[in-house]
């Protein structure tokens, strides 16, 4: 016990002597000398020259006060005698060049530094959103990789989750609320699509290609789901006479029209007028 004091206050007396006097400057110009302490839910914590702590929301001091607190992240933590690597997290506006829409690519090699250094970024970034709930995205060695986790409140009150390897997306997950909408998965060879209305397959080039299988839901939410049309596709083209299709009582028919439910006819109309 007396031994692992021992050890604590060491972390904690290397810690302070590595602390840095320096000057701090908000927003409106404003200066005042002291070192930090901590950052936490968007307050930065700073220690005076006569000792006293001074509490200051983040967003209120300058672009090199928020770069310096960044790089105080870079360097590895002391943890229980043991090194942790502390993962670091800066906004997504910082990378160079802009983030591309994570939702629309299926390939990024891009290899994004954050701005100002010439290093590829290994870390997370982030973009507030509603109620200060981030958007985030993992990198490594400047490519996506890992867990990105995306909020589209403005679609459909959901979210997406993607999975990354070195740039190739592999895993996406889109949900409304807590239901699942639709599920990929795959790779730089194609995909498997998977969603509540439709199911197919893209080749490499992210075109359809094998049997596509569509749903409908004659009696809307409440009603169980019944097949209503298969067609096969190859390289994205449709494969001629391919087409089968079922109306809502499961009877073969010869055209799209003819699986619509009343349900399914009367959504028409209304989208029509």
């Amino acid at each position: 016990m007396k031994k692992a004091l021992i050890a604590l206050m060491a972390c904690f007396l290397t810690a302070v002597s590595n602390a840095e006097l320096r000057t701090w400057t908000a927003v409106n110009g404003k200066q005042v000398k002291a070192e930090f302490v901590s950052s936490l839910r968007g307050n930065v914590k700073l220690r005076l020259e006569s000792g006293k702590l001074y509490d200051i929301p983040k967003d209120k001091l300058s672009k090199e006060d928020h770069n310096y607190i960044s790089s105080l992240y870079k360097t590895d933590t002391v943890v229980g005698g043991g090194t942790k690597k502390v993962k670091k997290r800066i906004s997504s506006f910082d990378l160079e060049p802009e983030l591309q829409k994570p939702s629309i690519t299926l390939t990024d090699l891009t290899v994004y530094r954050e701005r100002g250094s010439k290093i590829p970024f290994t870390g997370e970034t982030y973009t507030k959103g509603k109620d200060d709930v981030s958007s985030t995205v993992n990198f490594k060695d400047g490519l996506r990789h890992g867990k990105a986790n995306l909020l589209t409140p403005n679609m459909f009150n959901g979210a997406i989750v993607q999975e990354w390897n070195n740039g190739q997306l592999i895993e996406e997950t889109v949900y409304q609320g807590r239901k699942i909408l639709w599920k990929k998965t795959g790779g730089k060879n194609g995909f498997k699509f998977k969603g509540i209305s439709q199911e197919y397959t893209t080749n490499k080039n992210g075109k359809k290609h094998g049997l596509m299988t569509t749903w409908q839901n004659p009696d809307g939410t409440k009603g169980k789901r019944v097949i209503q049309s298969q067609v096969r596709y190859i390289n994205g083209e449709v494969v001629k006479n391919s087409e089968k299709y079922w109306d809502p009582k499961g009877n073969r028919v010869g055209s799209l029209e003819e699986t619509k439910s009343e349900f399914t006819k009367l959504i028409d109309r209304v989208v029509g007028e």
